[in-house]
């Protein structure tokens, strides 16, 4: 097989079978039996992701389909299935252990007596015979495309955005969110830990426009900059859609345009537009009927994106605190969780009993929003958990802290101090990507191996 056929394999496999996207990696190996014969196919499935059963199952539709043999793996219980002596398949239980096995530990005695044919101990066996369209050939033939579309099914896929902050939501206690306002802030809340964050519209409004959080900001916008961050991190992102843009119709296209982009949850509000940060003075909300009017546009819009395969939650908002009064805001949070909102947000409550409020009378899971100088105490996360929420929210720390650091830099700079207080040129490419995309590049490097 030569280089670039392998390659073409590679690729080939790597995206229709879909082990690399969802949790599993496809990986070349050196052949070693002539032109004539498939390349080994090592096959590494993340413990953690795929239950034991699911990968013998997986292995075996594979080497039957693609006239491939399954070699026992230390550590992996798996049946040797139908003997094919010309190729394998080779299913390992993590990353460490396949890529032990790419380096050529794979070969050990007992995976290699497997290949040889047993009345003729020095003799290699003849190829196996196979079916026309099944695998790829001296001719570079590809799998046949029904065959392909199976084993996409067949293949356990990791659960949606959605899901996961499903399951963080009925697992006790708090989640505490940091918020993000671009794809490297929210790569450092994963990096940093966190099991999920929110792309908060002020942060963003800041961030992108240098512009206050007072409506200016568009929906095209956010909704780039959400796809931007959901494709650069793998934890749920909440995503801030505002008023939804407009009226009822509106709304259903944002939360539509939302679960396109990836997000786990869309936030809509009742505030009436042009909108204000939740903290600040001059906001209003529209009356009870426009607020229902326009969450349940966001549920029908949000179970017609589900029918679709773009799952995701709905957080209701209510600002009506500030002119309403909190009887009122917790009676509309009350109606959002009939309609089906998934979640409410009371915005701006001004004390801990108004907090323990909003968390004992609205039944759904609830998120506090902490901004510091705002509103709303500061509690702490233990005691936010103790009164009944399930995500406390950071709405603009890391705005804070990043414009902050920037202007000590500059001090520095314009002082003719070196900066001391900083990243390393080493942390900074390994946080970005230089390794692996070197490490990729050299997969696809021209030439046999």
């Amino acid at each position: 097989m030569t280089g670039q056929t392998r390659r073409l394999a590679d690729r080939h496999l790597t995206e229709q079978l879909g082990m690399v996207r969802h949790g599993g990696e496809v990986e070349r190996a050196r052949q070693p039996h002539g032109p004539q014969r498939f390349a080994t196919l090592v096959v590494g499935l993340d413990a953690e992701r795929f239950a034991l059963r699911e990968a013998v199952r997986i292995a075996r539709t594979v080497a039957c389909a693609l006239r491939l043999r399954v070699v026992r793996v230390p550590g992996v219980h798996m049946k040797v299935a139908e003997e094919r002596p010309a190729q394998r398949l080779v299913i390992g239980a993590g990353r460490a252990r396949f890529r032990a096995l790419e380096r050529g530990r794979r070969r050990d005695p007992s995976a290699e007596g497997q290949h040889r044919d047993e009345s003729h101990p020095t003799r290699r066996p003849a190829p196996a015979r196979r079916r026309p369209g099944l695998g790829l050939s001296p001719s570079r033939r590809l799998p046949h495309p029904p065959l392909l579309g199976m084993l996409r099914r067949m293949m356990p896929r990791l659960p949606a955005p959605a899901d996961r902050l499903r399951a963080l939501l009925e697992a006790p206690g708090l989640r505490v969110m940091p918020c993000c306002f671009d794809a490297l802030s929210a790569r450092l809340i994963e990096h940093a830990g966190f099991e999920l964050t929110f792309m908060s519209g002020f942060a963003v409004s800041a961030a992108r426009l240098a512009l206050p959080d007072t409506g200016l900001i568009s929906y095209g916008e956010m909704v780039e900059r959400g796809r931007e961050i959901c494709s650069s991190v793998t934890i749920p992102v909440i995503g801030d859609g505002d008023t939804g843009y407009g009226n009822a119709v509106n709304v259903k296209r944002t939360v539509r345009g939302y679960a396109q982009a990836g997000f786990a949850c869309v936030m809509i509000e009742d505030q009436l537009a042009p909108k204000r940060c939740g903290h600040t003075r001059g906001k209003a909300v529209v009356t009870r009927g426009e607020a229902l009017a326009r969450m349940r546009a966001a549920v029908d819009a949000r179970d017609e994106a589900r029918a679709g395969g773009h799952d995701l939650l709905v957080l209701a908002r209510t600002d009506a605190r500030a002119n309403e009064g909190l009887d009122e805001a917790i009676a509309r949070g009350r109606a959002f969780v009939d309609i089906g909102a998934d979640l409410v947000f009371v915005e701006a409550p001004r004390n801990e009993a108004e907090l323990a409020r909003v968390a004992r009378e609205i039944p759904a899971p609830t998120m506090a929003n902490l901004v510091e100088d705002g509103e709303t105490p500061l509690l702490p996360p233990d005691r936010l958990a103790a009164l009944g929420f399930k995500i406390a929210a950071y709405p603009l720390t890391l705005l804070h802290a990043s414009v902050y650091a920037m202007q000590e830099a500059l001090a520095g700079l314009r002082d003719g101090r070196p900066l001391e207080r900083r990243l390393s040129f080493a942390a900074l490419r390994e946080l970005l990507g230089f390794d692996a995309y070197d490490a990729e590049a050299r997969r696809y490097a021209h030439g046999d191996e």
